[in-house]
This record gives C-alpha cells, sequence and structure tokens, in this order.
C-alpha cells in the first residue's frame, strides 16, 4: 500500500482474510491450497512421483491461477499510477472481492465434484483472488510484506531478533526495541494469518459458501481504509 508507517492494521486485516480464505478453499477444493504455492508445489512433485495425473492436475492448475492474478494485480496497479487514480491498489481490492464474490455464487448447492469444470472454476477464482492480494499488499512500516507467505513473515520475525540481539551485543543504541517492534509486526501477520485459517475452517464447516461474506466484509473495509488514507494530505 505504502510505506508509511501506520499501515499495520491494512496488512493485518488481510493477512486474516489469506488464511481465511486459503483455508476455506482447502476444505472445499479436496485439499489444494489457493494461497500457499509452496504446499501445491510440493505436493505436485510427491503425486508426479506417484502418477496420480488427476490430483497432478488440481494442485497444478492452482499456480497459474495465482500466477496470474499476481500479474494481473501488477498491471492493474502500474495502470492505476498512470491513470493518477486515488489509490493504485484499489482496482486489484476489488478484483480480488468479485473473485471471492463470484466463488460464493458458484459454490452455492452441492459441493463440487473434484474433478468437474465448476471445481476447476472455483479453484481458479479462489487462487486468482490470493494472487490478486498479493500483488495489491506489496510494502508497509518500510518492509517487503507478502500477507499470503507466511513462512516469509516467520523467516522475517527471526532475522529481527537475532539482529537485534547481535546489535545489542555490538552496543547499538536501542537496537533490542527497534528490532523487536519488527519482529512483533511480522509475528503478528503470522498470527492473524493463523486466526483467519481457523475462523475459514469453522466457517466451511457451519455455514458453507455462505461463510465467505465474512471475507468480502473484510475486504471491503480493507478497501474503504486504503481509499481514505490515499484521500489524506501526505506528512512533509
Amino acid at each position: 500500500m505504502s510505506e508509511e508507517r501506520g499501515q499495520a492494521w491494512p496488512v493485518f486485516l488481510l493477512a486474516a482474510i489469506a488464511g481465511y480464505v486459503d483455508a476455506f478453499g482447502y476444505m472445499t477444493l479436496a485439499q489444494v491450497f489457493t494461497a500457499h504455492m509452496s504446499g501445491n508445489a510440493a505436493a505436485l512433485g510427491a503425486l508426479i512421483a506417484r502418477h496420480q495425473w488427476p490430483l497432478v492436475l488440481r494442485h497444478g492448475l492452482a499456480i497459474p491461477a495465482f500466477t496470474a492474478g499476481v500479474a494481473t494485480g501488477v498491471y492493474s496497479e502500474q495502470a492505476a499510477r498512470r491513470a493518477r487514480l486515488r489509490s493504485p491498489v484499489l482496482p486489484a481490492l476489488v478484483a480480488e472481492a468479485l473473485c471471492i464474490l463470484a466463488f460464493l455464487l458458484l459454490d452455492l448447492g452441492p459441493a463440487p465434484a473434484a474433478g468437474s469444470g465448476r471445481y476447476f472454476a472455483l479453484l481458479c477464482l479462489l487462487a486468482g483472488s490470493m494472487g490478486l492480494q498479493s500483488a495489491a499488499l506489496q510494502r508497509a512500516e518500510g518492509s517487503t510484506i507478502r500477507t499470503t507467505f507466511v513462512t516469509g513473515m516467520l523467516m522475517s520475525m527471526a532475522q529481527e531478533c537475532a539482529l537485534g540481539l547481535d546489535e545489542a551485543a555490538q552496543g547499538v543504541s536501542g537496537a533490542l526495541r527497534r528490532r523487536g517492534v519488527s519482529a512483533v509486526f511480522f509475528g503478528a501477520i503470522f498470527c492473524l494469518f493463523m486466526a483467519g485459517a481457523v475462523c475459514g475452517g469453522l466457517g466451511r464447516v457451519h455455514w458453507k459458501a455462505e461463510a465467505l461474506a465474512v471475507p468480502l466484509a473484510a475486504l471491503a473495509a480493507a478497501a474503504l481504509i486504503e481509499w481514505r488514507r490515499a484521500g489524506r494530505p501526505r506528512r512533509p
């Protein structure tokens, strides 16, 4: 969104949305991840080794769908910047919400048969939406952020802790506090992704497709926060 400080809430909100959608999709789409491409890549390798081609297709399709979402999000952001729109990331957030809404409407009724045309349409919609989110939010608090890639957030948290201890040992003033704040920031992203995943799983169990109304409302809030932030005068 931006490199200004004070952007933590949109980051946290989108991390929770990513966890919610990934867990919801995992339960709906026969254990295929829609945000966690590392998991799909590892599963893909194992399934190829076993010659389980129908499963290879399911996990394999999620990867180009996610990548297409990222590419679309980046392109829309650049186009919005050239057009001097109020917020260049809003098109990607709106597109993500539309993908999730389309998934909700298509998922109403009986569960999709794995490998059916409806199943693959649902998979592409949800994986694409997570790619769009990854493209929309790239920097906050002066750091690179990936709300759909929590392994990177764990790595950043551990790195900040280690650097803080090392700098403190070297006598760098305020190192522990500065690095500690960053470590907490990255750790909070991971925790909120996990909390979102728990809620997404519970939502799927109890409310089926209608549970996607929760991330849709959260995306509307994130878009509103970004719209209002973009309209404020920049600090000197």
